[in-house]
Order: structure tokens, then C-alpha cells, then sequence
């Protein structure tokens, strides 16, 4: 039955909320960890520059005057500059080996302390604390404040000197004191540069912050266990736990215990949004009672749950730089790459981009790590165990590859995995494929070849004849054989965490980043062809993957190409998750994508959310960085989109049956990515051809399905017109 009335009334009710552009308010005074000021130090810079967060060089020359009243006995000066800074007292250069005694630059009456410090990239900032005892015994301090001198240009060689005239220079802007963010992110700031005063006050607040009460602890433990399954109402799909089906809607990206994640969670807390994802990456070392260190993680959740007592969470383990000490100590069982040796991980350009660069990792094809990393999760699955909370973790997300996406390091240029163990795995590969060495080599137009001595293909085999697309009748079929391999072991490698956390931890959800199929130009090493033998798997519930990405498919009016394949899901009664990393006008991430306005930002939302109901999937909104920046969707304006669009399409889910009334069918195949020549990751015209239609599809005003070759097959539906949208594929015959 088809309750088309509950259908309209549901995006007329979508389409008519007001929109109305609120100032951004105040964080709630539950989500400050810290009460107050933490530190006398503040972090400070030129008020020209009064964007402690852009991108770009910035320089600034700054100087604090101040008077000491008797002989100095010692002195210690201590600073941090972002990203760096040469320090001056009374016109003296003072090393960083020689802060910790700089008694002998101070005398008694006037002093100077001036810094020239240097940003090169993002953010920018200065902060020190001077301390020191006179010889009457009596202690004396100077910190950076508003009251520092600063410009941005000092052309007078004598600047540093106490003698200069700096009456023209402008008073520092103040960006916050030692606790501030994105610099407390990364480093104990207040440790750094507080007194012994300060960092135990600060202690004492952090500690509490990341404390739950023994009520709440009483009554978490007082809580059974409901396990959480997926269920499918009127064709959609529901979390369910306890006999209640919740929306498939996930938050995450978020830096619990800083301000803009805490805000986003307090007002968030009686909201229809009810999941909240947090990982770690922990150092794979274990301590003296042999587990590893998840305390970070215990305090993250600690703080959700302090903000939101009804929340459920996702939790997520990912290998990545921390597998690099596992693999010194095992080097034959590292990724190998066929560009050439591992790489030294600071020397590699772009480093935050892990599809570049020959990174010292861990084989998926390495039986070894395949049992480190199990073994990983078990004390992971057992570390959650005995938290109080237990019973609010719904999933869990183990994860490995590029940026957790289940892509190989270095996939993008460096061609992998040559290392011993995809060689040793790629020969068993080999030995069930091919009955004996003279079939292996009537198939790959070879001579010199056995089912013992095969190596992955080196970087002029992969080249090939250099054409779009492999030749599988000729010597290219060892290429072709390498790639189903790969990307067999990587699949089958997730598949095996999978199962660790449904052996160890029964009940919950597991899932992870895959199933990238619709419209990435990566080369073979880094596609995604094999998401219907995830789904196959017991063990996985549930896929995440992003839109694709570029203007083109992302901005406002545009018709936003997921890289899933919403129909293949469908079928195995598996939830795809769209990533809906939105670039909303909060954001400070200036990378082409960023919708500029509340009105884009809002329909953004409003088309993720229809996405998400006539697609059948969940949706996560993610933000990067953390709380290094201000929250992607933290305004009362967001907050109400994202609470009522949920409403709205559960209302619609649980009220409307959900079927396909296309009569279109456009058929799309994955696998052709392993066909691909290199020229394909030069111009990857393919690529764009199949986004060029697709948009075109979608905004002619004609209704159709995406799905697999699979998925059209085992089909009831009939359709008048079936597109192939990618055939473009031979076979040796």
C-alpha cells in the first residue's frame, strides 16, 4: 500500500520550514570544561591578523615591557610559537637550549622581552610565561597578554632592544588563554606555560569533565543489554534496540571535550538524533597487564554520555600510523610498493594525503598482522566489556587503509603491494585459479612464470601497453589476476575483523568504509569492486561512504552522486551509510566545496535527507578536523534542520510503503575499475562521462534506478529502458 498523502504532507512540511538566519549562540555552560580563565599566558598576534585560523604566512614582531624591583637570583622563560619564533631579552638572542636559565639577560629596573615569530601554514599564534625569584626570595612573572606590543613589519634593526621606541606599534589581540583551541588539541598547553597554581586547577576540571557520577554509573550498570539489529518497516531500514526503531542517522567527526563538540551534543540531547561515533588509534603496545591503552576513548564516551545520558555510540578501532613500530619489528610482512622502497614517513609531500607516498604499512596479506590485529580487537571487544556503558554501544567500525576507507597506501601512484606477503598470497591465489604451470602461462602469454616463482606485477607490467583499458587475452591477464587478488585479500581481511567484534561482542552493529563504486578515477590498487561479498558476509551490517567528490556533485542544486550503489544494499537487506560531509557556512575548510551561504547550507541538509529516504539508506553528517574549527553544524539554525528533517523522514518511513516506480534502469559495473590502464588515472575522462550522464539523468526529470548487473538480474521489476552505463569491459574470449 502506497500512503501518498503521508508522502506529500511530509515534503510540504520539509519544504515550508522557515528559514531564519539565528546568531550563533552562546556554548552552554555544560559543555565548558573549563570554568573560567586557566592561565595568566594568552595566545596573542598582530590585530591585523584577527583570524587566528586562515590559511597563509603571517608574521609578527612583538615586545613586553616591564619593571623588576630587585637583583635577580633565577629565571626560566617558556613559550610556544605557531609555527615558530626567535625570542630577544634586552636585546640578546636567548637559544631554546638556554630557556631555562635566563637570569642573566634580566636585571634589576627596566627589561624587554620581544619575539619575531613566523607562520608558514594554518593557524598562527604566541604565547609565553616568564618566571622567576628575586634574591629576597620573593617570585615574579610576565606573560603574554593584551598589553604586549606587536606589528606586523619591524624594519629597525634595534626592535629587540629595550631603547627602541615602540609607540607605534598596536596592543595584541588576545585569541584565548593556555587552553585554547586547536593548539590544546595537540599539546598540554596549560602544562607548558601555567604555574603550579593554574595546572592543578586545570587538572582537577579536566578530570572532572571526563568523570561520570556514581548515580549515573549505578544506573548505566542497572541497564540490560538489548542488541541492536537492523530491521526493514515499509521497505526502509530502522536500528532496532529494545522494540524501538530509530532513524539510521549518525553523528560524527567530533572531538568530545572541546567546546564546539561538547555544545553540539548538550543542545543535540533531547533531539531525534540518538547516535554518536567516536574511534581511536591507539599505540599497539601493551602494557604491563598485556592491553592496550584505551583511555582516551573511555573518556570521550564518558563525556557523550555526561552530555547526552541517552545516547547510544559507535565506536571505532583504526590501524594506521600505529602499525608503523609493529612493522619495523616485522618488515616482511609490510606493504611493498612497486615504484620503489618504503619511504621515510616526514620526507613524503602532501603527507596528509596517504594515497601518495610509500608508507611504511602492514600487508592485509599478512597472516601475521591478520592475527595481530585480531587479536587487537579482542582486547578492544573486552575493553568495552567492562565499562559501565557497554550496553549503550550499538556498533562497532573497525577500520584500515587510507583515511579508514579500505584503500591501499599509496594507491594513488606508488602501485602496491609487492612485499612478501601479498607474494606469498598472490601464489595461492594463482594455485587455485590455474591447475598446473603450463595453464598459468597459456593465459598470461608466458614462458618464464610457474605457480612457485610468480611475483606481483612490477611498475612497466602494470604500465602494459599503456592504454585505457587491459587487453585480458594477453600477457596483461597476470595484471587483471594481480587485482583480483587484492582486491579479494583487502576484503577479505575486513571481513575477518568483522567477525573478531561479532565473535567477541555479540549484539552489536559492525561496519566499516567500502563499497566505493560509482565514479572514483583511482587506479585499480585503490578502488572498491567487491561490495556484494562484504554484504554476502554475516559479520558486516552496514557500509559508509562520502558523495563523490567536486562542485559538481556536491553544491547546492546539484544532484549529489553518491559513489554507493543504494539498490545493491537493498537486496542483502544491509544499510549503506551516506557520508554527508557537509561544507556548511560555519565551516572554515576552504577546499572548493564549502556552500557559503545558510540558505545552500540548508537545502544541502534537506537533499541529503531526501536522499536518504527515497535511496533506503542512513546518513551520517560528518565534519573534519574536529574541534580544531568551529562545528560543521552548530548553529540553532543547523540543529533545527537536522532535528526536524529527521523527524520528517521517520514520519514518512514508518507511515508510506517504500517501492520503485522507475521505469528506468541504469545498469553500472564496478569491476570494470580493474580494466583500467594508467591513462585512465591521467585522463579519467570515463570517470567524468559516467558523472556527466548520471547528472544528466537526474536532472531531466526522469526517475531511474542505479544498480548492479546483479541486482537487475535477480529483479521482479519491469523496465521499459535499461541503460549500461559502463559496459565497457572485454573478456578473453
Amino acid at each position: 500500500m502506497i500512503v501518498k498523502t503521508s508522502l506529500s504532507f511530509a515534503l510540504f512540511f520539509v519544504s515550508a520550514v522557515t528559514l531564519r538566519v539565528m546568531a550563533n549562540d552562546e556554548p552552554a555552560i555544560e559543555a565548558q570544561i573549563i570554568k573560567g580563565t586557566v592561565s595568566a599566558a594568552k595566545w596573542i598576534w598582530y590585530p591585523d591578523h584577527r583570524v587566528p585560523f586562515r590559511r597563509g604566512k603571517a608574521e609578527m614582531y612583538c615586545r613586553t615591557k616591564f619593571k623588576l624591583d630587585h637583583p635577580i637570583k633565577a629565571a626560566s622563560i617558556r613559550f610556544i610559537a605557531d609555527d615558530r619564533g626567535e625570542l630577544f631579552i634586552n636585546g640578546q638572542q636567548v637559544l631554546e637550549a638556554q630557556t631555562s636559565k635566563v637570569g642573566e639577560y634580566l636585571r634589576q629596573g627596566e627589561n624587554i622581552i620581544a619575539f619575531h615569530a613566523v607562520n608558514t601554514d594554518s593557524g598562527f599564534g604566541l604565547i609565553f610565561r616568564l618566571d622567576g625569584t628575586f634574591t629576597t626570595g620573593e617570585n615574579f612573572f610576565v606573560v603574554s597578554d593584551h598589553n604586549t606590543k606587536t606589528t606586523a613589519v619591524a624594519e629597525e634593526e634595534n626592535w629587540a632592544q629595550l631603547s627602541f621606541n615602540d609607540t607605534g606599534w598596536l596592543d595584541a589581540v588576545e585569541f584565548g588563554d593556555a587552553s585554547e583551541t586547536p593548539w590544546s588539541l595537540y599539546n598540554n598547553i596549560v602544562e607548558k606555560v601555567g604555574s603550579p597554581e593554574e595546572i592543578a586547577a586545570w587538572r582537577k576540571q579536566k578530570e572532572d569533565a571526563f568523570k561520570l557520577d556514581a548515580a549515573f554509573i549505578k544506573r548505566l550498570n542497572a541497564e540490560p543489554f538489548y542488541p541492536a539489529s537492523l530491521t526493514w518497516v515499509n521497505e526502509q531500514p530502522f536500528i532496532q534496540i529494545n522494540s524501538c526503531n530509530y532513524p539510521p542517522v549518525l553523528r560524527l567527526g567530533l572531538t568530545p571535550g572541546t567546546v564546539q563538540t561538547d555544545d553540539f551534543i548538550f543542545k543535540m540531547k533531547n533531539s531525534h538524533l540518538k547516535f554518536y561515533e567516536v574511534g581511536t588509534s591507539p599505540p599497539l603496545i601493551r602494557d604491563t597487564n598485556g592491553h592496550l591503552d584505551f583511555e582516551d576513548l573511555e573518556k570521550e564516551v564518558n563525556r557523550i554520555l555526561k552530555l547526552s545520558p541517552d545516547a547510544y555510540v559507535v565506536l571505532g578501532f583504526h590501524f594506521a600510523t600505529n602499525t608503523i613500530d609493529w612493522c619495523k619489528q616485522n618488515p616482511d610482512e609490510a606493504i611493498g610498493y612497486a615504484t620503489g622502497p618504503v619511504q621515510d614517513e616526514d620526507s613524503i609531500p602532501r603527507r596528509n594525503d596517504e594515497t601518495r607516498g610509500r608508507r611504511l604499512r602492514p600487508s592485509p596479506a599478512s597472516l601475521k598482522f591478520q592475527k595481530f590485529a585480531q587479536e587487537c580487537i579482542v582486547d578492544f571487544c573486552e575493553f568495552i566489556k567492562k565499562q559501565p556503558w557497554k550496553n549503550r554501544v550499538n556498533a562497532i567500525r573497525p577500520s584500515f587503509g587510507v583515511s579508514a576507507e579500505s584503500m591501499y597506501y599509496g594507491s594513488a601512484y606508488e602501485m602496491p603491494d609487492t612485499g612478501k606477503a601479498m607474494t606469498r598470497q598472490f601464489r595461492e591465489f594463482l594455485k587455485k585459479r590455474y591447475k598446473n604451470d603450463d595453464e598459468l602461462r597459456q593465459a598470461w602469454h608466458s614462458e618464464k612464470e610457474t605457480l612457485e616463482n610468480a611475483l606481483p606485477p612490477s611498475k612497466e607490467e602494470r604500465i602494459g601497453a599503456n592504454l585505457f583499458f587491459r587487453n585480458p587475452a594477453s600477457c596483461e591477464r597476470k595484471v587483471l589476476d594481480y587485482y583480483e587478488c587484492m582486491h579479494e585479500t583487502m576484503v577479505d581481511f575486513k571481513i575477518g575483523l568483522a567477525e573478531t567484534v561479532k565473535k567477541n561482542l555479540p549484539g552489536r552493529l559492525v561496519g566499516i568504509y567500502d563499497g566505493y563504486e560509482v565514479g572514483k578515477f583511482y587506479p585499480p590498487e585503490g578502488e572498491h569492486t567487491l561490495t556484494e561479498r562484504l554484504l554476502r558476509s554475516p559479520a558486516i551490517d552496514f557500509l559508509s561512504a562520502p558523495y563523490n567528490y567536486g562542485p559538481d556533485t556536491r553544491w547546492a542544486g546539484k544532484y549529489g552522486i553518491k559513489v554507493h550503489i543504494p539498490s545493491t544494499f537493498t537486496r542483502y537487506r544491509k544499510l549503506s551509510f551516506l557520508e554527508a560531509d557537509i561544507r556548511t557556512y560555519v565551516s572554515t575548510l576552504n577546499d572548493g566545496l564549502r556552500h557559503r551561504s545558510p540558505l545552500e547550507s540548508v537545502s544541502v541538509i534537506r537533499r541529503d535527507m531526501m536522499h536518504n529516504l527515497f535511496d533506503r539508506d542512513g546518513i551520517q553528517f560528518h565534519q573534519f578536523g574536529g574541534g580544531y574549527s568551529p562545528d560543521w553544524f552548530n548553529t540553532p539554525l543547523l540543529r533545527e534542520e537536522i532535528d526536524k528533517s529527521i523527524e520528517v523522514v521517520d514520519f514518512v518511513r514508518k507511515n508510506t510503503f517504500s517501492h520503485s516506480i522507475s521505469k528506468i534502469a541504469v545498469i553500472y559495473n564496478s569491476k570494470e575499475f580493474s580494466m583500467h590502464g594508467p591513462r585512465m588515472r591521467v585522463y579519467p575522462f570515463m570517470v567524468e562521462l559516467k558523472l556527466i550522464n548520471l547528472t544528466s539523468l537526474a536532472l531531466s526529470g526522469h526517475i531511474f534506478d542505479l544498480m548492479s548487473l546483479e541486482t537487475f538480474l535477480q529483479s521482479k521489476q519491469s523496465y521499459a529502458t535499461v541503460v549500461f552505463l559502463n559496459t565497457f569491459t572485454t573478456n578473453p574470449q
